[in-house]
């Protein structure tokens, strides 16, 4: 596999902020447009059978600015959260996507984890946002929290990604 340049993965994403300081060498930064609290227990089995995602609950913005939505914020203590996406990403059939951290997210004690995402997937896409930071985190609407990169695959895929999330709405 080999990663893919910027402007390969930029083609593949919708809804950008702004697409200047979004775009890097090797990826294209993504947004947070909602978080939420985890309400009750995931269910998890071989089959899918018996899979239940947990429940989740909007945490409000602490801070509503109405004039300014990049100056709404969330204050959040430490703890497990999930949040939603504000760009829409659609894997190509010739690779599969990663969503890393951004460095400045670690070097604050927070971590932004991701599953691995298929070819052909499309859709908001959520991570979950693991606050290790005791004094917390202060996270404003539309922060780059996540780069997604795209590692090109040894062959073009004729069937991609069909699975529960495909089409994944915005949240």
């Amino acid at each position: 596999m080999t990663i893919q340049t910027a402007e390969r993965v930029i083609e593949s994403i919708e809804d950008l902020v702004d697409a200047a300081k979004q775009k890097s060498v090797n990826g294209v930064d993504i947004t947070v447009n909602k978080v939420f609290k985890f309400a009750s227990k995931l269910v998890i089995d071989f089959d899918n059978s018996r899979r239940k995602n947990p429940d989740l609950v909007d945490v409000p913005f602490t801070s509503v600015d109405q004039k300014d939505e990049f100056n709404s914020y969330w204050d959040l203590d430490a703890g497990s959260y999930m949040v939603g996406y504000g760009q829409k990403v659609t894997i190509p059939m010739d690779c599969v996507g990663l969503v890393l951290p951004r460095s400045t997210l670690m070097s604050g004690g927070v971590y932004l984890a991701s599953a691995l995402w298929d070819s052909g997937y499309a859709g908001y896409g959520r991570g979950l946002f693991l606050v290790t930071n005791p004094h917390g985190i202060r996270l404003y609407n539309k922060a780059r929290v996540g780069q997604i990169i795209f590692l090109k695959t040894a062959k073009k895929l004729a069937t991609g990604y069909n699975g529960k999330y495909q089409n994944e709405k915005k949240l």
